[in-house]
């Protein structure tokens, strides 16, 4: 499984941004940050939804970006991809379930089945088991972060200066 494409802060932001960032307050240092990496990854999200297949639309539907703070590793992370918890309203099926797959490919495998199992393409299966062929990759994930990297690190640094001046004159003000 290939590695995931990552930005990190220290690669995107020159010194004099991270210099000011270390001063602040952590409650304000996390929350200039998180609003920052949120705004730099919409156009990676709307670059993933017009890359990714559109079979059946769920996976373009399910698709999401969410912020997380760690604060003992002092780590914001946004994270775009498939929402875990999204079922899709008219098939019921869960696309965060072959996101991976679709984005990776699959190797051959086998398929143990409890039941008759009916697959795309090669109908109702009956048996105990059966031999997958696997899926070659088509990836989307990566091509939209890759094709706006350069973007989201503009993104992310014109946020960060903009809620760095916003929080000072906040702080100024209140004494």
């Amino acid at each position: 499984m290939a590695e995931p494409t990552r930005l990190h802060i220290d690669q995107v932001a020159e010194r004099a941004l991270l210099n000011a960032l270390a001063v602040l307050p952590e409650k304000i240092f996390r929350k200039v940050v998180r609003r920052a990496t949120n705004k730099a990854m919409t156009p990676v999200l709307k670059a993933a939804r017009r890359l990714v297949s559109r079979r059946s639309g769920t996976l373009r539907k399910s698709l999401g970006k969410l912020t997380r703070v760690y604060p003992r590793r002092k780590t914001i992370t946004t994270l775009v991809g498939p929402r875990s918890g999204y079922i899709s309203p008219t098939s019921g099926s869960r696309a965060g379930e072959y996101g991976n797959i679709l984005e990776h490919g699959a190797g051959p495998h086998e398929i143990i089945l409890g039941k008759p199992l009916f697959l795309a393409g090669i109908g109702l299966i009956w048996g105990e088991k059966v031999m997958h062929p696997g899926t070659s990759p088509r990836p989307f994930l990566r091509p939209a972060l890759s094709s706006n990297k350069a973007k989201a690190i503009g993104i992310f640094t014109k946020s960060v200066r903009e809620g760095i001046e916003k929080e000072t004159k906040a702080l100024a003000r209140k004494g």
